[in-house]
């Protein structure tokens, strides 16, 4: 495996619907890792910096991000969206429980803050069986999976016993009858 694959597998990208207003946490991209840095005071100057030539100035290294990355990300990866230049990114492993950064300030179409207990979250993938032959990764099943955990952040445990089929998925965080939050999720091969 080629250092251009083995940062992560899954990608979730934060989009909101404005019928609320809500504050997206940033997730761990290099651009969210600049965002949610506390040693990073000059963001944009950063970012400029690291899209240049796709890895960290020294000067401007998020202190998470020293001994978690390899220093150059490859920007062959990305079919059309550099998802490591979207703040609200959020990679993980397949196969393991990862926390969603979640939200702050979440309000309704009132203005009333809507408590974080009352969202849930769910996920449609694609599940495959342990591949035996070559066409078991071509079969597919449609799932929908909810996230036990509530709150702000919190623990998604409920994927890492699937087999998810790589592809691009949507997370969402529902209050209902009039919020959605949507994370756009893509596996790597």
């Amino acid at each position: 495996m080629t250092d251009k694959i083995i940062r992560l597998n899954t990608r979730l990208q934060y989009s909101e619907k404005k019928a609320v207003d809500v504050d997206i946490k940033p997730g761990n991209s290099p651009y969210g890792l600049i965002e949610s840095s506390d040693n990073i005071t000059d963001k944009s100057t950063a970012k400029d910096l690291f899209s240049k030539n796709h890895t960290y100035d020294a000067a401007y290294t998020p202190n998470k991000a020293v001994n978690t990355y390899d220093t150059k990300y490859y920007t062959d990866a990305w079919d059309g969206v550099n998802y490591d230049e979207n703040p609200y990114t959020l990679f993980v492993y397949n196969g393991q429980t990862f926390v969603d950064p979640g939200f702050k300030n979440l309000k309704d179409m009132d203005g009333n803050t809507v408590s974080a207990e009352n969202v849930t979250r769910t996920i449609e993938v694609q599940t495959v069986n342990v591949p035996t032959n070559v066409t078991d990764i071509m079969t597919t099943t449609s799932q929908t999976v909810t996230v036990a955990n509530t709150g702000a952040s919190c623990v998604i445990s409920e994927l890492a016993s699937l087999n998810i089929r790589p592809g691009v998925y949507t997370l969402k965080n529902i209050h209902l009858p009039i919020l959605i939050i949507q994370h756009d999720c893509l596996q790597d091969l």
